[in-house]
């Protein structure tokens, strides 16, 4: 899981750009994304994870990604 997760992270990035289907996936609360994102910035090595932008089609299968890496991180020595 560790390096899977680690690969996928890059690619999906942290900052999260919402996007409206017609099935009403890929809303998100951008308060709850920036507060995430500034949780994850406190960890060092995890800015370069919210520096890029990506549409978000599967929100729950993505933030809940996100919040695993987040915690993965936040767990390193």
């Amino acid at each position: 899981l560790g390096p899977l997760k680690r690969q996928v992270a890059p690619s999906l990035g942290v900052e999260v750009a919402t996007e409206q289907s017609g099935t009403g996936v890929g809303t998100a609360s951008s308060g709850m994304l920036q507060h995430l994102d500034e949780g994850c910035r406190q960890r060092e090595g995890v800015e370069r994870l919210v520096s890029k932008r990506v549409l978000l089609t599967h929100r729950e299968y993505l933030l809940g990604s996100i919040i695993e890496l987040c915690v993965q991180e936040a767990r390193l020595p």
